[in-house]
């Protein structure tokens, strides 16, 4: 039996949610978060999970990605 790596994925703006839109296009878990929930709407109905905080997403998951604008974000 093979297992998939789940992904985590933190910052779904522009690039991010492009880029979690092929992974779970291609089947694989990713759970997301962005400061802006708005943003994780699309992404949930596609199938993604959303975490409520960074720390979460990063319990349920094997590797977190980010794509974040700036070291503030």
């Amino acid at each position: 039996m093979t297992t998939q790596t789940h992904l985590g994925f933190i910052g779904v703006g522009n690039l991010g949610s492009r880029i979690v839109r092929r992974l779970v296009t291609a089947g694989f878990p990713v759970t997301v978060y962005n400061r802006d929930r708005e943003k994780t709407k699309e992404l949930a109905a596609l199938g993604a999970d959303v975490a409520p905080d960074p720390q979460e997403l990063a319990g349920r998951v094997d590797v977190v990605l980010s794509c974040l604008a700036d070291r503030a974000a």
